[in-house]
């Protein structure tokens, strides 16, 4: 679970490494992102060549905390804490770097799912 304050790994090549975590979008004033989830970041680490007091819009896209239980019972856990960064909606990079779940869909974020490698 991402919580205000977190550090997260960017999973595409937008030119970000690490963001840290702002604040969470949601309609029902959670305290906690899971898989899908809007989040507002604060970019912390970058390759060369990128600005780092940007602040950006992010879907999370892996979650060390195994929060979605699926319908047959099992549920995802994954290394670390990852992000796409967006902007309208559309994603920054033009590749997805690692898997990303079945929930993206769900959630209609259906252009990060045909860009990723992987879909669990």
């Amino acid at each position: 679970m991402i919580t205000v304050g977190t550090y997260l790994q960017v999973s595409d090549n937008s030119g970000a490494k690490i963001v840290q975590c702002i604040k969470i979008l949601h309609p029902f004033k959670k305290q906690r992102a899971i898989i899908g989830d809007t989040i507002i970041v604060s970019l912390k680490q970058a390759r060369m060549g990128r600005n780092t007091q940007n602040v950006l819009k992010a879907i999370v896209v892996e979650t060390k905390k195994a929060t979605k239980y699926r319908k047959d019972g099992s549920y995802l856990q994954f290394d670390r804490n990852a992000v796409v960064l967006i902007n309208n909606g559309l994603p920054i990079g033009t590749r997805i770097l690692g898997c990303v779940t079945h929930e993206l869909r769900k959630k209609r974020y259906l252009k990060i799912v045909s860009m990723a490698p992987y879909v669990i």
